[in-house]
């Protein structure tokens, strides 16, 4: 794809360069003016600024595309700010992406093609208001008894299924000559988190078969919009089956897509926001995270090594598959399984939606009707605050040997209305995929971890976790509760 001269339309996606400052382009404009003023003003009117430069340029190329000699003159910066600035003017767009992060692209889904058919069909729409990681929280780790400081994520699952369906194409575009169906990757890329549940993964650890997206895709089948899909593109149900539950190349293309998407936005959010966060508030693997991201920027960019040979996926570049694997199980010790980051997640999934839930105050059909501010209305009702904290400061996780030593402290806390204790049952699912990816090395095409034994092991070893006896002691406190309410949020909260 870099061969090709960005930005570029591929079916109903206007695919962007790689973005640069605004600063930078002025910079580049700028040194350009001053060496080529005789050159430009043969072109273009009087120049008396950057600004009016760079506005110049634009008018042109709007008229006359790159056929000036100007524009192939410049450099190539400054080549790909005036075409994106003219993609995004002038396109009809439905969403607009600058840029990817750890890629080298961004994207514009227009208004008029596939996704937005799909999303209409299967009414999609609500995942613009659900938050891909639920009630997570982005912790501040301490050395000792953790504790959590934190904000909240803002990546949406409508956001990240754009992102799938975009990379899905760009890989379709890579291996062109293959025989696949654009318009699957297109159904199946932007749907495939269709019934993600208002409150997202935090709802599913509720009951994770009932909330299990992959299992009971085939009930967006009964949406009146899917004859519509399935008249106009031919689409098999069997088909778009098998490639949500990650089966055959379709599903095998569905499955790093979505890792790569994911990772890009979350490894930005948890590390690349915080560049000047205080060293003493990082944990050893933290810093090992943002390191390795700052060792590869665009380690994202592993679709440009996925190929369609013989029926089956390959990574053609087994190291970088093998640095984006390590990134992403980095993630999972230090984000998603941390315990710092689940305080929030796991007292309204293990308490109050559970409670909710099981009382018929929310149902499975609301759930996946509903935004996560229609969740967090009946959750603040529960409460009788509307208020979630940003922070639990004076709440810990406590790790015990055994059970018996767990409920001999819990017993501890019987008559303490301000602390309400959650134990975690906390079960690892996730797999690493070294033993999963195919890579080619030396000519030959192997397993990852059979091709890079030393860093499948250390890609296993980060994602080994502790299943001790833990133990989320919240401090009612930290959920600016007045005090007089603690009794009854207590009863509430530990009576489920």
């Amino acid at each position: 794809m870099r061969n090709k001269h960005l930005p570029f339309k591929y079916g109903d996606i206007c695919f962007l360069p790689e973005q640069i400052s605004q600063k930078e382009v002025n910079l580049s404009a700028s040194k350009f003016l001053r060496k080529n003023r005789e050159l430009i003003e043969k072109e273009l009117r009087p120049i008396i600024s950057v600004f009016d430069f760079l506005y110049e340029l634009q008018y042109k190329y709007r008229l006359n595309s790159q056929n000036f000699p100007l524009f192939k003159k410049l450099p190539k910066k400054i080549q790909n700010y005036i075409a994106t600035s003219d993609a995004i003017i002038h396109e009809d767009p439905y969403s607009i992406i600058p840029a990817m992060r750890y890629t080298s692209f961004g994207f514009i889904v227009l208004d008029d093609g596939i996704i937005k058919e799909t999303i209409r069909a299967f009414e999609l729409e609500r995942l613009f208001g659900i938050r891909q990681l639920g009630f997570l929280m982005n912790p501040i780790l301490r050395d000792s008894e953790l504790s959590s400081n934190a904000l909240g994520f803002t990546q949406t699952r409508g956001f990240h299924s754009l992102c799938v369906a975009s990379l899905l194409r760009l890989i379709e575009f890579n291996n062109e000559g293959t025989y696949l169906i654009s318009e699957l990757l297109s159904i199946g890329g932007t749907s495939h988190d269709a019934l993600t549940p208002a409150g997202s993964d935090t709802t599913k650890l509720i009951n994770l078969f009932l909330f299990d997206e992959d299992e009971h895709y085939g009930n967006i089948f009964k949406k009146p919009g899917w004859i519509f899909l399935k008249n106009k593109y031919g689409i098999k149900e069997s088909d778009l089956l098998e490639m949500i539950r990650n089966n055959g190349i379709y599903g095998q293309l569905l499955d790093i897509a979505d890792k790569i998407a994911y990772t890009s936005v979350d490894v930005w959010e948890f590390v690349g926001l915080f560049e000047k966060l205080d060293e003493e508030l990082k944990s050893e693997r933290y810093k090992q995270l943002e390191n390795i991201v700052n060792e590869n920027p665009k380690f994202c960019d592993i679709w440009e090594n996925v190929k369609i040979l013989d029926d089956k996926m390959v990574i053609e570049d087994g190291y970088k598959l093998g640095i984006f694997l390590t990134i992403r199980a980095l993630m999972f010790a230090e984000l998603y399984y941390n315990p710092a980051s689940r305080f929030l997640e796991y007292m309204l999934s293990k308490r109050i939606i559970n409670s909710l839930f099981n009382n018929g105050s929310i149902d499975y059909e609301k759930l996946l009707e509903w935004k996560d501010y229609e969740l967090e209305e009946v959750i603040w009702k529960f409460l009788g605050s509307r208020y979630f904290p940003t922070s639990f400061k004076e709440s810990i996780y406590k790790k015990f040997t055994n059970e018996k030593e767990r409920q001999n402290y819990i017993e501890k806390f019987n008559n303490d209305s301000s602390i309400v204790l959650i134990p975690d049952d906390f079960k690892c699912v996730t797999k690493t995929g070294v033993n999963k990816y195919s890579v080619k090395k030396e000519g030959k095409i192997m397993i990852f971890k059979d091709a890079y034994p030393e860093m499948a092991s250390e890609i296993e070893n980060i994602m080994t976790f502790d299943e001790s006896f833990g133990l989320y002691v919240i401090n009612l406190s930290d959920l600016n509760i007045p005090k007089k309410k603690y009794k009854g949020i207590k009863e509430k909260l530990e009576n489920i």
